[in-house]
């Protein structure tokens, strides 16, 4: 599956899509990230489209996974999970040893399928529940 990368250019494209998949009743600034300009984005389009993103931010050798998301339309058809392997495959490039994410309860079983070791403690951001999932890169 070919994956493109989001440059610049493209930032207000990659937050409309953000706040439309994950908190379209929030304002944009909701979905708007300290660190967006350093962090690599990753996405899939189809007839020119934003149809899946995940955004990936950098700290030493641990990379933290965002802001995943996947077109309705598009879910089931290995877009997100390319997405995921994308990012890992850059963060081992660049020497990362672990990749982590906060998963949101209903998209643990997907972190499962990928690998990810999940964290049974469960908390509360912005109204909905996570667990911390781990994947290591080594």
């Amino acid at each position: 599956m070919q994956i493109d990368f989001l440059d610049a250019v493209n930032r207000n494209e990659l937050l409309a899509f953000r706040q439309a998949m994950l908190w379209p009743e929030k304002p944009i600034s909701h979905v708007m990230l300290l660190g967006d300009d350093e962090a690599i984005h990753v996405c899939k389009r189809i007839n020119n489209q934003i149809v899946g993103a995940a955004s990936f931010f950098f700290t030493g050798l641990e990379v933290q996974l965002r802001k995943l998301a996947v077109h309705p339309d598009f879910r089931n058809r290995q877009i997100a999970s390319s997405l995921v392997r994308c990012g890992a495959t850059i963060a081992v490039e660049n020497g990362a040893k672990l990749l982590w994410c906060d998963a949101r309860i209903s998209a643990i079983d997907f972190y499962r399928r990928l690998n990810f070791i999940i964290d049974p403690n469960v908390f509360t951001k912005s109204s909905e529940q996570y667990q911390r999932a781990r994947l290591s890169l080594s």
